[in-house]
């Protein structure tokens, strides 16, 4: 039985039936996009993986101060990170050398306060005296859309 193939890739037989596969510039994006995709889940499972080993090392050097009582023994993120600062020597930040959170008004800012306290920052934090219609503004201007868990 002969093949033949013409543009758009679509290959007819010869007597049978007409069947479209994709062509050699569609096998390409195809073959890309999942070259990009495994990449992109290769970088989250190393993530995962760290996280995983860090996690496991803290618990195993730790375990003797390990306790389901929430009130006593040792707390799991800062015991997680202390670790993994001692092992990996991770670089430590300095928040307020970094700069790049605002916040913490100890009474509700105008929404011009606001506004230019928010420019270049990343984190954004306030105490509960702060909120106020300045905040509130500045919230639902950068977030137009309800989140599915507000309530109306």
């Amino acid at each position: 039985m002969r093949h033949m193939f013409n543009q758009g890739g679509i290959i007819r037989k010869e007597h049978g039936p007409v069947a479209v596969y994709p062509d050699l510039a569609d096998i390409g994006r195809i073959l890309r996009n999942a070259s990009e995709r495994l990449a992109d889940f290769k970088i989250v499972m190393q993530g995962m993986l760290v996280y995983v080993k860090r996690v496991l090392g803290a618990y195993c050097e730790f375990r003797d101060f390990v306790t389901e009582d929430p009130w006593y023994g040792i707390k799991g993120p800062t015991t997680v990170l202390n670790y993994a600062y001692k092992q990996e020597n991770m670089p430590l930040f300095n928040l307020l050398q970094e700069n790049s959170r605002f916040g913490f008004w100890g009474k509700p800012p105008s929404y011009e306060e606001v506004s230019q306290q928010s420019l270049g920052k990343t984190f954004f934090n306030f105490d509960d005296p702060a909120f106020g219609e300045g905040i509130s503004r500045f919230l639902s201007e950068q977030f137009p859309h309800r989140s599915k868990y507000e309530k109306e």
